[in-house]
C-alpha cells in the first residue's frame, strides 16, 4: 500500500476519465466495468514494464488490430502516459475484450489458434517498425533467456542437473531416463546445426506466453485473439508453437495428428523453407513439459503430494513422443 497514493477508481477517473461502476478481481489481473458500460482490465506493472516498453506493445496491438487481429494493448492516459500509480502499486489499464478461453483439446479450435498465431508471427515480419533495431530498446529488443539454441542448450543443463535428485524422490523417471537425455540431445544438437548452417530468425513478433487463457476465442467472423504481451518480444516463432503444443499435451489427450496438424498448418501459413519444417519437427519433441516440472518440484522441495503430478507429465511426455513418431512417419515416410 502506497501512502497518499490514489485508489484504483480515483487513478482510472484522473487518468482516463473512467468512472468506475464495479470493480472484479480475477486470479492475476482486475476487471473494471465503467459507469457507462465499457470494460477494462487493470494490469499491475512488472519490472520489465517501463513506459518504452509499454508503448511498443500499445503500438503492435493497434497495428494488430487496424489489421483484422485484434488485439488488447496498454491505453495511453489523457497526458500519454500508461503507467499509472495506485496506492497498490504502478499498473496499466486496457480493453477488455469479449470471448472466452481457447479449448486446445478441440482440434479445431487448436488449429484456429496455431493459424491466428502463424498470422501474427508473418504479419509482423512485414511491418516496417518492428524492422527498427532500436525499437523499444533493450527491454523490447533482448531476446530472454537468449536465442533458441541457447534456451535449448540452458533447458538441457537444467535437466541435468534436476535429474538425480528427482529420481531419487521418484524413481518411476528411471523408466523414460535413457528417451529424455537421448531426445533432448538429438534436438539441442539439430538446433544448433541448422542455426550454424542457415543462421536463426531472432526477428519475429512472439508472444511467448501463450497458454490457453491467452488466446480468446471471440467470433466466427475472427474466431482467436491474443491477449496479454507482458512476455512479447522478437524471437523465434517456434517458441510460440512449442508452448501451444505444452499446453495442449498438458492439459489432456490431444487426440490424433497433433503434430501433422500443426507443422502443416505452420507452413502453410508462414510459408517456411523446408529446413525449418524439418528443424520445427524437432522442436516440437523437446521434453520440455517434464524439464520444467522437474525443475519447479525439485525447487519447491520435491514434496510427496508433487510426485504424482509429475508422474502424470511423465505419461504426457511418453504419449508426446509416440504421436510425434505416427505423425512423421506420415509425413515422411
Amino acid at each position: 500500500m502506497i501512502r497518499g497514493a490514489p485508489t484504483l477508481s480515483e487513478a482510472l477517473y484522473a487518468a482516463f476519465g473512467v468512472e468506475v461502476d464495479a470493480i472484479v478481481t480475477l486470479k492475476t489481473v482486475t476487471g473494471v466495468v465503467g459507469k457507462d458500460g465499457m470494460r477494462y482490465i487493470w494490469k499491475p506493472a512488472r519490472p520489465r514494464d517501463t513506459e518504452r516498453r509499454l508503448a511498443v506493445v500499445a503500438r503492435i496491438a493497434e497495428a494488430m488490430s487496424a489489421d483484422g487481429l485484434p488485439a488488447a494493448g496498454p491505453l495511453a492516459s489523457r497526458h500519454g502516459e500508461r503507467l499509472i500509480e495506485t496506492d497498490s502499486g504502478p499498473g496499466y489499464l486496457q480493453p477488455w475484450l469479449p470471448g472466452r478461453h481457447v479449448r486446445l483439446s478441440d482440434a479445431e479450435e487448436r488449429l484456429t489458434a496455431v493459424c491466428t498465431v502463424a498470422q501474427v508471427h508473418r504479419w509482423s515480419r512485414r511491418v516496417p517498425f518492428l524492422a527498427d533495431p532500436h525499437l523499444g530498446g533493450p527491454e523490447w529488443q533482448n531476446v530472454t533467456g537468449g536465442v533458441l539454441p541457447v534456451k535449448l542448450r540452458s533447458k538441457l543443463q537444467a535437466l541435468h542437473g534436476v535429474w538425480g535428485p528427482a529420481k531419487d524422490a521418484c524413481p518411476e523417471l528411471a523408466a523414460v531416463e535413457k528417451d529424455v537425455f537421448r531426445v533432448s540431445e538429438e534436438v539441442v544438437a539439430a538446433v544448433e546445426k541448422a542455426w550454424q548452417a542457415h543462421g536463426g530468425t531472432c526477428r519475429t513478433l512472439c508472444h511467448r506466453d501463450l497458454a490457453p487463457h491467452n488466446l480468446l476465442w471471440m467470433t466466427r467472423a475472427w474466431p482467436v485473439s491474443l491477449i496479454d504481451f507482458d512476455h512479447a518480444g522478437l524471437d523465434d516463432p517456434f517458441l510460440d508453437f512449442m508452448q501451444l503444443l505444452n499446453h495442449t499435451f498438458y492439459l489432456g489427450d490431444p487426440g490424433p495428428r497433433p503434430f501433422l496438424t500443426l507443422v502443416e498448418a505452420c507452413v502453410r501459413v508462414e510459408g517456411r523453407p523446408i529446413w525449418r519444417e524439418e528443424l520445427l519437427w524437432q522442436v516440437l519433441r523437446f521434453p520440455d513439459l517434464l524439464i520444467r516440472a522437474m525443475v519447479e518440484w525439485v525447487k519447491a522441495g520435491s514434496a510427496p503430494d508433487g510426485k504424482q503430478s509429475l508422474i502424470g507429465v511423465i505419461y504426457k511426455e511418453r504419449t508426446r513422443w509416440q504421436r510425434w513418431a505416427q505423425d512423421v512417419h506420415s509425413r515422411f515416410g
